[in-house]
């Protein structure tokens, strides 16, 4: 659990993260602007389809199937990258981006949710604060 702590730590001091050479950044008010309708989306596909996501890989490869076209401008918009280059990226890439994201932006996120219905995500809280309480 120490080096899951240390990540934590590590993701707060230096927010920005590479996978497979492309660089994930916080989002800035403007990237979260360009991003909400995709968002709002996200979220009424889950309702949609009664769907909870807890943000793992494998959570993240199932809202792939149901909100893809959805998926592919917050990541693009959220890289700063053409969609046509996010679209060739692999699903493995392109899950762990979104996992990164929503690392990085959880509790903006969570702010989005609150508007949208809380019980579509369940609290993220990493592991490693789970075990300190």
């Amino acid at each position: 659990m120490a080096k899951k702590r240390e990540e934590v730590e590590a993701g707060v001091l230096f927010p920005e993260v590479e996978i497979d050479d492309v660089v994930v950044r916080p989002w800035s008010l403007g990237v979260l602007a360009a991003i909400s309708p995709y968002i709002e989306e996200v979220f009424g596909k889950l309702e949609e389809k009664k769907m909870d996501i807890d943000f793992s890989i494998a959570s993240i490869m199932r809202l792939y199937f149901i909100a893809a076209q959805h998926l592919v401008p917050i990541i693009s918009k959220s890289l700063g990258m053409p969609k046509e280059e996010v679209e060739a990226f692999d699903i493995n890439k392109a899950a762990r981006i979104l996992k990164v994201i929503w690392d990085q932006n959880r509790e903006s996120l969570k702010n989005v949710i609150t508007l949208f219905g809380a019980a579509l995500v369940g609290d993220q809280t990493p592991e490693s604060e789970e075990s300190e309480q």
